[in-house]
């Protein structure tokens, strides 16, 4: 038979042990939860080399959204995904498309409010004249650690207008117009969700192993514990 102090013991080891095994589940979780704190989003990723974009068709989108997560993980920690990152987007919506679930938008949207939580990364092209890389206003986002909703809006590009001077006449040589700063926006072409977040369902931990003998166990032993006591006293009575 089992001492008090033996039984605790025991019991402590089958307590540690259910932790230890709770703790070994939950360290991929904790993982995950800590690099989205460290991550704090939306984080804006202004590595996107315009360059790459002579288009804005899906191949284009593709390859420049992931030169942009190794060019800003080269020089950022930790790492954001770079996986997920398809030769189409997850979710897309162009001017005046409708798809369940997303904000439909129109010609000269400026600002849009769109839904969090199921992707990694945000693509939104804002237009302009395509006359110059300047004016197409490419924006990547990485929103791997948001809820709810968030509210983009066009970038301003401030252009230097410089001295205009009349170039004839009597006045050739003077200013017609004086230097200023324009500031431009242009409403929204299209946005497109990359990557999509896997949805992680925690294991359930058992609760500590407290079991006691089945029924029959208990019976066998009962038995065996009365065999025994009358089998001593059949051997008392025959000594004496």
């Amino acid at each position: 038979m089992l001492s008090g102090s033996d039984s605790n013991f025991l019991e402590k080891i089958v307590v540690h042990s259910t932790k230890s095994q709770a703790l070994k589940r939950l360290v991929p979780l904790l993982s995950l939860l800590g690099t989205l704190a460290v991550n704090a989003t939306p984080v804006s990723i202004d590595t996107l080399n315009l360059a790459q974009f002579p288009s804005f068709g899906d191949g284009n989108v593709q390859s420049g959204i992931q030169s942009a997560i190794t060019a800003w993980n080269a020089t950022h920690d930790p790492d954001l995904p770079s996986t997920g990152i398809g030769a189409t987007s997850d979710i897309k919506l162009n001017q005046a498309e409708v798809v369940a679930g997303f904000p439909t938008f129109g010609t000269g949207t400026l600002q849009i409010s769109l839904p969090m939580g199921e992707y990694n990364y945000l693509f939104l092209h804002w237009g302009g004249p395509n006359v110059d890389v300047f004016y197409q206003n490419p924006q990547l986002y990485y929103i791997g650690g948001e809820a709810g909703s968030l509210t983009f809006t066009a970038p301003v590009y401030s252009e230097q207008i410089p001295v205009v001077y009349f170039t004839s006449g009597s006045r050739a040589g003077q200013i017609k117009k004086a230097a200023g700063v324009v500031n431009h926006q242009y409403g929204l072409s299209f946005y497109s969700f990359y990557s999509e977040i896997p949805v992680i369902t925690p294991t359930p931990v058992d609760p500590p192993s407290t079991s006691l003998p089945d029924s029959g166990t208990s019976v066998v032993l009962l038995g065996a514990g009365l065999a025994g006591i009358v089998g001593l006293r059949r051997s008392w009575a025959r000594r004496s």
